[in-house]
């Protein structure tokens, strides 16, 4: 996940993951090849691949993403190319620092939409596999040395280890690689003039075993009566690719799509061993052949 679209989120999920189901305070992303602890008085929550941690008398947000530098110097120079987007504007407020050779950190400031905001932000370098980004962001004149110390507890608590899918991962994986999911929804019904209202859902993902995906759906809802008919509906038909991963023992599914977009869905099953996609049950079948 890119930095901006990750501060897209931030204000507008601060209240959000305070409320939220919390993670646990110790987290190891064994797909990553990573563990960390939050720190007291963060509660955080998945969001895409970023996990975001919120407090209730803190303000701003910590954000904690992967990153794939190979080493440190690669690293602080992106940062030292900020972040520029429509309505978002961070440029380093100085020189980005080496701590180490696996350590890059150093502050942003700028205008978030409409918005005067500081960032601190932390790369771990990790040798082994996939390294963390940890970012503090709040509103200029919010921003604090409290702000620095809480993101330096965490990363003081960053573990990296030879990566490995999770016991968790490949029970999923076992369950709808090389699936089809499947969900179909429709309702209806008549009132005592003759008329008639309807609606229809339907998501098809297709699960290849080249971590290759194909996704269909397609909406409708119609009605009819005495004073006229109406239809609307849509649908889409796309591709990407896809990753199961694992965090305690909690399972999700993402889906890359060629375009950009990404869909995240927890994953679950009830007592009788049906699958539920965000708490919306898919049937399985499975595929004869992958495109």
């Amino acid at each position: 996940m890119t930095i901006i679209k990750f501060f897209i989120l931030i204000f507008s999920l601060q209240a959000l993951i305070v409320s939220a189901q919390q993670l646990p305070q110790h987290n190891e992303f064994q797909e990553l090849g990573l563990s960390f602890d939050i720190p007291s008085g963060w509660v955080g929550q998945l969001s895409g691949e970023a996990v975001m941690l919120g407090h209730h008398s803190i303000a701003g947000l910590i954000i904690l993403t992967e990153n794939q530098a190979k080493n440190a110097s690669s690293l602080k120079a992106l940062a030292m190319e900020g972040v520029v987007d429509e309505g978002i504007k961070l440029m380093p407020t100085d020189e980005f620092i080496l701590v180490g050779k696996n350590r890059v950190e150093g502050f942003y400031q700028g205008h978030f939409n409409g918005t005067e905001v500081k960032v601190y932000a932390i790369g771990l370098i990790n040798g082994l596999g996939k390294g963390m980004n940890i970012i503090i962001m709040t509103e200029s004149g919010k921003f604090t040395q409290q702000h620095q110390t809480e993101a330096n507890k965490l990363a003081a608590s960053v573990r990296f280890f030879k990566s490995i899918d999770s016991n968790v991962t490949m029970k999923w994986k076992n369950k709808i690689v090389g699936t089809q999911l499947k969900y179909m929804h429709t309702s209806g019904s008549s009132d005592y003039g003759g008329g008639y209202t309807g609606s229809s859902d339907k998501t098809f993902i297709e699960l290849c075993s080249n971590n290759t995906f194909s996704y269909y759906s397609s909406s409708q809802a119609s009605y009819s009566g005495s004073g006229g008919s109406g239809y609307a509906g849509n649908s889409n038909n796309n591709d990407g690719t896809y990753k199961i991963s694992g965090i305690g023992e909690q399972a999700y599914l993402s889906l890359h799509f060629n375009n950009g977009e990404v869909y995240e869905y927890q994953l679950s099953t009830n007592d009788q061993g049906n699958t539920f996609l965000n708490d919306r049950r898919y049937f399985v079948s499975d595929l004869e052949s992958c495109y």
